[in-house]
């Protein structure tokens, strides 16, 4: 690791196997994030709960440039312990909702003020997420949810606080920085229909808001690939 220097030792067969498959700047391991931000590490979040086939797959993926799959172990941390700075855009109070995703138990529902997306949490774990803005660039948030909606039994736009600890583990581990001036729109809006967007503008994370009814060639997503059920072995997706 360019970064942090961890012992492999206590790797998994798993995490061994990651590491091989995926590559140092792609595979972010438990240990490295848990030393980088001074934790403690549980045993039972260090499953990793994608089969080695789906591994190697989007590893040649990767390979062929047509993704950017990293499998990232994530603490857990909302975006005010993750340190994202916030930019209010809209003055209207956002719809913090839910998103249909696995294990954002954390989330809850109602209206709350712009701060309130800070205190967003989401399970610890391993996470195998898409850094390859490409196929969403340049769509409005409907139809980037359209996109995700034809598999979302596979796939789904990941909260704020998860991609942004994603992305601050890549860089506290590898010393690199994903995402630089571009940004993840993801799944919170408020109640004028703008929806937030995590990313680095120059060496910072910052969060901002923008209307749905827009788009950029600086925001997109960043998919996150469900923990695989059998089902998906056959999808080959």
């Amino acid at each position: 690791m360019t970064g942090v220097l961890c012992n492999q030792d206590s790797f998994t067969e798993d995490e061994h196997y990651a590491l091989k498959t995926l590559g140092e700047e792609r595979f972010i391991p438990a240990q490295a994030v848990v030393l980088a931000r001074g934790l403690s590490l549980t045993a039972d979040t260090k499953e990793i709960r994608y089969p080695r086939t789906l591994l190697s797959r989007y590893a040649r993926r990767n390979k062929r440039g047509v993704a950017d799959w990293r499998l990232v172990y994530t603490c857990g941390l909302c975006l005010e312990e993750t340190g994202v700075a916030g930019r209010q855009i809209s003055q209207h109070k956002l719809k913090v909702v839910e998103p249909i995703l696995f294990e954002f138990s954390s989330i809850c529902q109602g209206t709350a003020g712009f701060e309130g997306v800070f205190r967003i949490c989401f399970a610890p774990g391993y996470y195998l997420l898409n850094f390859n803005l490409r196929p969403y660039i340049r769509k409005r948030w409907t139809r980037q949810e359209g996109k995700i909606n034809r598999h979302y039994q596979v796939f789904a736009r990941p909260c704020e606080a998860l991609v942004a600890e994603a992305l601050d583990n890549i860089y506290k581990v590898t010393g690199k920085r994903v995402l630089e001036n571009r940004f993840h729109w993801g799944p919170t809006a408020d109640t004028a229909g703008s929806h937030c967007c995590v990313g680095y503008q120059g060496r910072k994370l910052i969060l901002h808001s923008l209307f749905d009814f827009a788009y950029s060639g600086s925001v997109g997503v960043v998919v996150v690939r469900r923990p695989c059920p059998r089902v998906d072995e056959e999808l080959n997706l």
